[in-house]
């Protein structure tokens, strides 16, 4: 049985600056930009240690707070000739 995440990040991909974008609605502030998945998740992990070294983690008492990065992107595919 999967846990409910404690926070959950959106990466939306902005096409006109060619970076993913990070935002939480429950941590007020939070908006990190990366030019890949990979890097983004670098990014989080570095920003997020932080901010619950400063204010705790959040959730249910636990170590490791659980996260879920749910990513959104558009697809464009060339129509058949």
């Amino acid at each position: 049985k999967m846990s409910e995440p404690d926070l959950v990040i959106r990466a939306d991909w902005d096409e006109e600056a060619g970076v993913w974008v990070a935002s939480c609605s429950q941590i007020s502030g939070l908006s990190i930009e990366a030019e890949s998945i990979d890097d983004l998740r670098c990014k989080l992990t570095g920003a997020l240690v932080d901010l619950f070294e400063l204010n705790g983690p959040p959730g249910s008492g636990g170590d490791e707070p659980l996260i879920e990065l749910v990513t959104h992107s558009h697809l464009h595919i060339p129509a058949a000739a």
